[in-house]
C-alpha cells in the first residue's frame, strides 16, 4: 500500500490539496502518475539551489527547504480504493533540512538515468514522466544517486507535504479558493485530458513547481490506517508493517570482526522490534525496540558480525502488525 501526493491532470481541484493522499494498493501504473525527486542534505551552508547532471546533456534542479514545523493533515476520514485516511491533522516537526525537485521528473531525465520512457500521456522531453510504478520510481533514484554522487531519493510524506505547502495551512499553498488553482496547477478544469510540461504555472512561495496537479507524486512512506494517529511528531515516515525487507544500510568497516549495533527510534507502543542481518547472514538478530512514549531514545545495542571494508545491513519487520515506529539513525561502534 503506497501513497502519491499532489493530484494530477486527470483529477479535480479538491485532488489536488495540500493535504490530499492517493492510495495505490499494486494496480500498476497510470498515465498520470509520475514522482518527483527529493535529496538528503547533511552538511553545513546548503546552497538555496543546486544542479545535479544525470549524463548526456541532463540536469535536474533541486531546491533546499529548511528545517520547520507545520500542521499536516486534510479532511477525508474513511479508507478506500484509491482514498486514504487524512485525519487526525497533527503538528510535525522537520528536524533536518532537504532538498527536493524543483520540478517533476520529467521524460528526459527518466530517459536519461534509465534508458527508456515508459509515459502514456503527452510525449515530449520536458513534459513529466508517467506510468511510473513504485519500484521504478525508487530505481530512478537509486541510479539517479549513483550517477549525480549525492543522496538522491523519493521524499518523506511529511517533507513532500511540508514542501508543498510553504508555510501556509490553506487547502492548497495559494489559498482557500479553487477559482485560482488554474493559475497554478493543471487538473481537470484546464488541463484538455493531457499532461503538459513542467513549469508552466505559477510556483509555490518555495519556488517549487507543479505541487498541485500535473502529474500524482509518488513518495517513500506505506499507507497505514492509523498512522496519522500513532506517528512521531519530528520526523515521521511510515515504512510498513511487513515481515519482509524493508530497507538496506550500507556501512564501512575499517577491520573485520563484532560490532555493537544500536538505533534511534521513536515508538508510541509495546513489543516493537526490527531484525538485522549482515551482508549474506541467513539468521537474522532482533533488535528489541524501547517504549519511548513518542520521544527519540537508543535501542539496546546488538551485535552484528561484519568483514572488513563494505557491508550491507538489511533490516525488516517481525511478527506484524507494528504501530508508530520511526528509525532517526544508527550507531555502530567495534565490540570491545
Amino acid at each position: 500500500k503506497r501513497i502519491m501526493r499532489g493530484g494530477a491532470w486527470k483529477g479535480s481541484a479538491d485532488c489536488c490539496s495540500s493535504g490530499k493522499r492517493l492510495r495505490s494498493d499494486g494496480y500498476g501504473a497510470y498515465e498520470d502518475w509520475g514522482l518527483r525527486a527529493a535529496m538528503s542534505f547533511s552538511g553545513r551552508d546548503a546552497p538555496a539551489t543546486m544542479k545535479l547532471d544525470l549524463g548526456k546533456g541532463v540536469s535536474m534542479e533541486m531546491v533546499y527547504i529548511k528545517p520547520g514545523k507545520f500542521v499536516m493533515g486534510g479532511v477525508n476520514d474513511k479508507d478506500g480504493r484509491f482514498k486514504c485516511v487524512e485525519l487526525p491533522k497533527h503538528e510535525v516537526v522537520i528536524t533536518k533540512g532537504f532538498y527536493l525537485g524543483k520540478y517533476e521528473v520529467t521524460q528526459a531525465q527518466f530517459e536519461a538515468i534509465m534508458g527508456y520512457n515508459p509515459s502514456r500521456s503527452t510525449k515530449g522531453p520536458d513534459c513529466p514522466v508517467d506510468n511510473i510504478p513504485h519500484t521504478d520510481a525508487v530505481k530512478f533514484c537509486e541510479l539517479a544517486a549513483a550517477k549525480s554522487a549525492q543522496g538522491v531519493r523519493l521524499p518523506t510524506e511529511a517533507e513532500w507535504e511540508y514542501a508543498c505547502r510553504a508555510g501556509s495551512s490553506a487547502r492548497w499553498f495559494f489559498g482557500d479558493d479553487p477559482a485560482a488553482l488554474g493559475d497554478y496547477a493543471w487538473y481537470n478544469g484546464n488541463s484538455a485530458k493531457k499532461s503538459h510540461p513542467v513549469g508552466q504555472k505559477k510556483p509555490n512561495s518555495w519556488g517549487l513547481y507543479d505541487m498541485h496537479g500535473n502529474v500524482c507524486e509518488r513518495i517513500a512512506d506505506v499507507y497505514a490506517t492509523d498512522y496519522y494517529a500513532n506517528s512521531p511528531k519530528q520526523d515521521p515516515f511510515c515504512f510498513g508493517q511487513s515481515d519482509r525487507g524493508v530497507f538496506d544500510v550500507t556501512v564501512n568497516a575499517a577491520r573485520a570482526g563484532t560490532y555493537k549495533l544500536s538505533a534511534r527510534v521513536v515508538t508510541v507502543n509495546y513489543d516493537q522490534r526490527l531484525l538485522v542481518a549482515a551482508n549474506e547472514t541467513e539468521t537474522p538478530t532482533v533488535m528489541n525496540l524501547p517504549f519511548t512514549c513518542g520521544k527519540w531514545q537508543d535501542a539496546k545495542p546488538v551485535d552484528v558480525e561484519l568483514k572488513q571494508g563494505e557491508n550491507t545491513l538489511h533490516f525488516w519487520r517481525s511478527k506484524p502488525p507494528q504501530r508508530g515506529v520511526a528509525v532517526k539513525s544508527f550507531a555502530l561502534t567495534p565490540a570491545m
